[in-house]
């Protein structure tokens, strides 16, 4: 089995290298957790150089992490 770089992949393929079940949901949970912080972290810094560049460009920035945000999240909410 080949991972896609995809959550839904991550359970089996950890579960299929002898990881117990309980073990595999709450590391996937802290590495989806470091996943949205440096997401996070990124988009500040897009968000404060957008900002020097006026209002409209701001906005549009803004609008378009929220769009990869939701993207990236797919039905994970971001905290």
């Amino acid at each position: 089995m080949k991972a896609a770089g995809c959550v839904h992949n991550a359970i089996p393929i950890m579960y299929h290298q002898g990881k117990p079940l309980d073990a595999v949901i709450p590391e996937l949970m802290l590495e989806l957790q470091a996943c949205r912080d440096r997401f996070d972290e990124a988009a500040m810094v897009v968000e404060k150089l957008a900002a020097k560049s006026g209002v409209k460009v701001h906005g549009d920035v803004v609008q378009y992490i929220d769009g990869l945000r939701t993207i990236a999240a797919g039905t994970i909410e971001f905290w």
